[in-house]
């Protein structure tokens, strides 16, 4: 299959994984962290290292000063409070201000650790680092020529979106119920090429899932591959009961949702509660 034989989604998903991957990769390179190479209690120092999705759709809207919970609430569920204190970016807790005895959660106060102001720092200009390596690397022409049709798509499908894929919840479907519009500072037009990707991708997602019984992530990376000889188990992205009935939904539901007018990296990225990361690794 060549790449003119891709649907869109995929298109988009591969460009998305591709920047991130970059994205990531330098951020490694740059921030004292940990892995599992280390191990959880190994000779590493830092933070234990997460992808794009946890800084683009949580970690910038935390100041140096910290913010009410209640204010990022609605991010924390799409990406992972609780895995971002416990990874050493983040604290949690009550107000020193707060004068009564027992202060509801929802007005706890969340800070960056001394790590996570670190991590900041240098995720901060990582995005545009690596849009530049794209114009380099495929010329201007392209990148603007991408940058233009994305933002005339997320300009008009995308207001509200989260600046990255959310966490994948139940039966791998995107939730964004209760997320509370966030309009970028500069305008969309501000946006990075990852920020109008995942905005485009995610709004396809929604459309697709809403007349889906399946979500996007399960048929694009798991039911796509399957035959009617049947397919090893060990050659599954991820084992799927049903999966050859739901196939050919899958197939049409995606030709439909392009028709509306108004071989290395995965079809669809599967952001995950565990860092975040959206190509398996």
């Amino acid at each position: 299959m060549t790449t003119d034989d891709l649907p869109l989604p995929t298109l988009l998903s591969r460009l998305l994984i591709a920047f991130t991957t970059e994205f990531d990769n330098e951020a490694e390179h740059r921030l004292e962290h940990r892995t599992t190479l280390d191990g959880a209690g190994g000779p590493g120092r830092g933070p234990w290292l997460v992808s794009q999705a946890m800084w683009a759709n949580f970690m910038q809207f935390v100041g140096g000063e910290g913010v009410p919970l209640h204010e990022v609430d609605d991010l924390a569920r799409i990406t992972n409070l609780a895995g971002l204190q416990r990874w050493g970016y983040i604290v949690a807790g009550p107000d020193a201000a707060d004068g009564r005895p027992a202060p509801p959660r929802r007005d706890w106060i969340v800070r960056p650790t001394r790590a996570g102001r670190r991590a900041q720092e240098v995720w901060e200009p990582l995005a545009g680092i690596v849009e530049d390596r794209w114009r380099a690397r495929f010329g201007v022409a392209a990148v603007t020529a991408l940058r233009d049709a994305l933002l005339a798509v997320a300009t008009r499908s995308g207001a509200g979106l989260p600046r990255y894929l959310p966490v994948v919840r139940n039966q791998m479907f995107a939730d964004i119920a209760h997320l509370r519009p966030r309009p970028p500072a500069g305008g969309e037009s501000s946006a990075d090429v990852s920020v109008l990707l995942s905005q485009v991708l995610l709004a396809f997602t929604l459309d697709f899932e809403r007349e889906s019984a399946v979500s996007l992530a399960v048929a694009a990376n798991a039911l796509r591959v399957l035959t009617g000889e049947g397919v090893r188990i060990r050659d599954l992205p991820r084992p799927y009961p049903g999966g050859w009935r739901a196939r050919n939904p899958y197939l049409r539901q995606t030709t439909a949702v392009l028709d509306d007018p108004d071989g290395a990296l995965p079809h669809y990225p599967m952001v995950l509660h565990r860092g975040g990361w959206p190509d398996g690794s």
